[in-house]
């Protein structure tokens, strides 16, 4: 009888060690198996005229009729409320409304470019022959964009899209400026057949004392 007492207060003593094991171990799976929380989130097309934040879209024979030496100043010239900070001919810094360096967000394809945020030195580095338009917001877009997108969002979409009917489609561009020498050529080549689609480009930039290539 005495042995039957002890087992019993034995075993009433381990079970919340066991119990407590059992609960760690399902806890440990539930740490190890479970995701953070996933949001979802989209914004359905809207046009221009009718969204609350002031757009300005540039296309791209816009582009093209814009005599300057880069992508910043031919913008500038064709979008109220944006403005330029020049360091030379060629190194031009976006300014939306006063505000620019890492308070302007831009955008290349839908990736960020942000050599252009920080030294007077850094432009923006993409190439202004193959863009097929422009989109400059004004105002506030961190919601949407991130903590840089305070003052505004430039977003250039790249020379990249074939027709349904087209098979070959190609594009040349050269300019020159009397003002200091400079010559610049640009060409664009795309194939496309089927689900196959392929493009190349590239461009050459030269001046006096300064080449881009």
């Amino acid at each position: 009888m005495i042995w039957k007492t002890l087992l019993y207060f034995v075993g009433v003593l381990c079970m919340p060690i066991l119990l407590l094991a059992q609960k760690t171990k399902k806890d440990s799976l539930f740490v190890k198996d479970s995701l953070e929380e996933v949001l979802v989130s989209s914004k359905k097309t809207r046009y221009v005229l009718t969204n609350p934040m002031a757009i300005t879209k540039i296309s791209q024979k816009q582009i093209e009729k814009t005599i300057s030496s880069n992508i910043v100043d031919v913008l500038v010239a064709n979008t109220p409320g944006l403005n330029a900070v020049k360091t030379g001919p060629n190194v031009s810094k976006p300014f939306i409304r006063g505000l620019g360096y890492n308070r302007v967000l831009t955008m290349y394809d839908g990736i960020r470019q942000e050599g252009q945020q920080w030294g007077d030195e850094h432009g923006i580095e993409i190439d202004g022959y193959h863009i097929a338009n422009a989109e400059v917001i004004k105002g506030p877009a961190s919601m949407l964009y991130g903590s840089d997108a305070l003052a505004g969002v430039i977003a250039m979409q790249p020379v990249n899209s074939i027709d349904q009917k087209e098979i070959w489609k190609g594009n040349v561009v050269s300019e020159y400026h009397s003002n200091n020498n400079m010559v610049g050529n640009g060409i664009y080549i795309g194939y496309k057949k089927n689900r196959f689609f392929a493009s190349a480009n590239g461009s050459y930039k030269f001046a006096k004392n300064y080449q881009n290539k």
